[in-house]
């Protein structure tokens, strides 16, 4: 049998005035190399995979092969649109494949559309996620590029 890595990533959504959380699970495991985005509208799963794939090999880390990558956004049921989730699964991509370490990461939130070339661009409702962030006593990062 295969190794299997995981790694849990918090990101938010925006819903109206709310900011539910979103949990990114990533799971790297040997097998066929493929990426798969799940809990996402299909148009919206197929634009993250191609911008978070060219950012991550755009920057100073390394985009695992070989692997079978398989992200989940939960909850399911939450309507999930936009680029805002790409920082998040670029992070627990890298957090999977021990890039970045697990301390680096807990605790934290992360928000963000990814340029192809791994820049950060802004996203709506800043404001509504950093009110929730604060009320559920989570930490964003300011800065980090990939």
């Amino acid at each position: 049998m295969g190794s299997i890595s995981l790694a849990r990533v918090f990101t938010r959504a925006l819903y109206g005035m709310e900011a539910p959380l979103v949990t990114v699970e990533v799971c790297l495991a040997s097998g066929l190399p493929v990426f798969t985005v799940v809990g996402m509208r299909q148009a919206g799963v197929r634009e993250a995979r191609d911008r978070v794939h060219s950012a991550i090999q755009a920057s100073e880390f390394t985009f695992p092969r070989g692997s079978k990558i398989t992200v989940n956004l939960a909850p399911a049921d939450l309507p999930k649109h936009g680029a805002r989730y790409d920082l998040a699964i670029a992070i627990g991509i890298l957090a999977a494949d021990s890039q970045l370490s697990e301390s680096a990461v807990v605790s934290r939130e992360f928000y963000g559309e990814l340029t192809l070339n791994g820049e950060l661009r802004g996203v709506e409702g800043m404001l509504s996620l950093c009110v929730s962030m604060v009320l559920n006593q989570r930490f964003l990062r300011q800065q980090l590029q990939l």
